[in-house]
């Protein structure tokens, strides 16, 4: 399955788009907050892309959704969160032992605007980075995740 991961979108609407346009084969869209606005502004009404759409707010958010999730793609659970609350810029250990204890083995999460891939104690960790602005002065990105038959490979992509 595929599954386009973003994160970070604050308003860079020709960004957010762009990553929807060019994926519309995903199985799966999740964005991992800042960016509420950004899908009620962009009218995504399409009811086909919206059932793809998974949301967890962020710290720039209103509060009108989730701050976390698990979802199950493919057999695999994923702790979906943005972040700010997991000390992910100091200690990514903290959000890997919050998936663990959720049953899960892999955890998505945004906030620090750093494109981010790596396995600590089991739990795969990603983060797109932004799709509006990275703090490490790369290109804005995203990250597309595989899954099939219980594994996980993810390709990230500058925009």
């Amino acid at each position: 399955m595929k599954t386009v991961v973003v994160s970070d979108s604050h308003g860079n609407y020709r960004n957010f788009k762009k990553i929807l346009d060019t994926n519309s084969d995903a199985d799966y869209i999740i964005h991992l907050g800042d960016g509420e606005n950004d899908l009620y502004d962009l009218n995504i009404d399409d009811s086909a892309l919206a059932k793809k759409i998974i949301y967890v707010g962020g710290n720039c958010d209103m509060g009108m959704h989730k701050r976390t999730r698990i979802v199950e793609i493919d057999g695999i659970r994923i702790f979906l969160a943005h972040g700010d609350n997991y000390k992910i810029k100091t200690d990514k250990k903290v959000i890997a032992k919050a998936a663990e204890k959720e049953g899960c083995s892999a955890a998505f999460f945004g906030h620090s605007h750093i494109r981010y891939c790596e396995t600590i104690g089991g739990i795969f960790l990603l983060n797109p980075g932004s799709c509006d602005m990275q703090d490490d002065g790369t290109r804005p990105s995203y990250a597309v995740v595989t899954t099939e038959n219980g594994s996980i490979s993810t390709e990230f992509t500058d925009l």
